[in-house]
């Protein structure tokens, strides 16, 4: 009998790392800064996957996340997050930095 070649282990790993996204998502405990580690990694792979330049991301992430909007078909489908989740998570952000800026 012909065994099946097994997957790495980070491909096991990138399905929990997931789960657990999925998981904090509908608890609404993850914050823009989380969402962007889990699913890019840094705001500089960020930029290269909406095809930005090189600091548009830190900058729309501390000064106008409202910016974000324009591309959010684009990080529901690379993050498999639901549409509705991800406009609460850049809404959270709008908050956070409105209340940083009001210091």
């Amino acid at each position: 009998m012909e065994q099946k070649p097994q997957k790495p282990k980070w491909v096991y790993a990138l399905y929990v790392l997931n789960i657990v996204n999925l998981i904090l998502l509908k608890m609404n405990k993850i914050s823009m800064s989380v969402w962007i580690k889990l699913n890019y990694g840094t705001h500089a792979k960020l930029n290269e996957a909406l095809g930005l330049g090189k600091n548009t991301a830190n900058r729309w992430f501390n000064d106008d996340p409202r910016k974000f909007f324009q591309y959010i078909p684009q990080l529901a489908k690379d993050s498999d997050t639901p549409l509705d989740d991800l406009v609460q998570i850049i809404e959270q952000r709008i908050v956070d930095v409105e209340a940083l800026k009001s210091i």
